[in-house]
C-alpha cells in the first residue's frame, strides 16, 4: 500500500457527514500542521457536539481533555485516517480503527505529542522491517508501520489496559498475526533473551515527563536497552519533546554515543502556542 493514499482527505470528510460531525472545529480558529522538511501536514478533527446519553457515555469513557463538551471520533493526520469506533457508517477501508481513542489521548499534551511522533512515522517505509514500540500505548504508531510494510511489530506497554487494546486494535485492523504485544517494563523486558525480537527500527515517544519518571526517567533508559539488546536497530524515531518546555537535545547526546545521527526533525505548531512539539527520525 502507499503511504501517499492511504486515506485521501474526501473519505474523511464523507464520514464526518454521515454521522453528523464537525470536521476540524476542535481548535477552533488556532489551527495545527505538522512540518518536516519544510513541507506542512495538515491535521483534521472529526469532532460531535455532546447531544445525547450515548455521548456523555462515550466522553466519560475517554476520560479526555474535551470533558463535557466535545466527543473525538476521528482524526486525519496527513494520509493517516484513525478513527473510533464511534464513526461505524459506511465502509472505511483505508482508516485504523482505534477500540477507544481517548485511551490514547487522554490530555491535550498527549494528543500534541502523538501528533508530533505520527507525523515523523509516516514518513518512512516499513517493507520487510520488524518494528519495535517502546511505551507502545494501544498500538496506533506501530500499526501504521504496519500498514506501510513492516513485518513485525512488537509492542511493549506498562499497562495492561492499554496492553489489551494494542491486541485488540491489532485483531481489529487485520494485523493480529503480525503483532506481538509484551505487558511489562521496558527495562527489564528484554533481560531474557527469549524476549528479545530481531527489531530493525524502534519508535519511543515518551519524552522527559512526570508520568514517565521525569527527565532522568524512561526516555533516558531507551538507548540502554538499544544498546543492551537491539543491536539490529538502525533506525529510531523518538517524541514527547517540545522546543522550550522539555528539549530533545540532551537525549540526542545518549543516541549519538549509539552511533545515531539525526535524519529530520518533525514539529507540530499550533497558532497562538508558544512552544513547538518536537520529534525526530535518527538512523546509524
Amino acid at each position: 500500500m502507499s503511504h501517499e493514499n492511504i486515506c485521501p482527505p474526501d473519505e474523511f470528510r464523507l464520514l464526518c457527514s454521515q454521522n453528523n460531525f464537525t470536521e476540524d472545529d476542535l481548535f477552533g480558529k488556532n489551527s495545527i500542521f505538522l512540518l518536516h522538511r519544510k513541507i506542512k501536514t495538515p491535521v483534521l478533527f472529526a469532532v460531535r457536539r455532546i447531544d445525547t446519553i450515548d455521548d456523555v457515555v462515550r466522553a466519560e469513557e475517554q476520560k479526555s481533555f474535551w470533558g463535557n463538551r466535545n466527543v473525538l471520533g476521528g482524526m486525519l493526520i496527513g494520509p493517516d485516517m484513525i478513527i473510533d469506533n464511534i464513526l461505524i457508517q459506511g465502509t472505511v477501508s483505508s482508516a485504523l480503527r482505534l477500540e477507544r481513542i481517548g485511551k490514547e489521548i487522554a490530555s491535550m499534551s498527549m494528543l500534541m505529542h502523538f501528533l508530533t511522533m505520527m507525523g515523523s512515522v509516516q514518513k518512512l517505509d516499513y517493507l520487510d522491517e520488524h518494528v519495535v514500540d517502546f511505551g507502545a500505548g494501544t498500538g496506533p504508531l506501530a500499526l501504521a508501520a504496519l500498514r506501510r510494510g513492516a513485518v513485525h511489530a512488537t509492542l511493549v506497554e506498562m499497562n495492561r489496559e492499554r496492553s489489551n487494546a494494542a491486541q485488540q486494535n491489532a485483531r481489529l485492523n487485520g494485523f493480529g498475526g503480525q503483532t506481538t504485544c509484551l505487558t511489562g517494563d521496558f527495562t527489564r523486558m528484554f533481560e531474557v533473551d527469549v524476549n528479545s525480537p530481531k527489531a530493525t527500527v524502534g519508535f519511543a515517544n515518551i519524552g522527559p515527563h512526570e508520568a514517565y519518571g521525569g527527565p532522568g526517567g524512561a526516555h533516558r533508559a531507551v538507548p540502554d536497552v538499544v544498546r543492551d539488546h537491539f543491536p539490529n536497530l538502525h533506525t529510531m524515531v523518538i517524541g514527547g519533546y517540545t522546543r522550550v518546555g522539555s528539549p530533545i537535545d540532551p537525549i540526542l547526546e545518549e543516541y549519538a554515543r549509539l552511533r545515531f545521527s539525526v535524519d529530520s526533525f518533525g514539529t507540530l505548531i499550533q497558532t497562538g502556542h508558544p512552544d513547538a512539539f518536537i520529534s525526530a527520525i535518527l538512523h546509524r
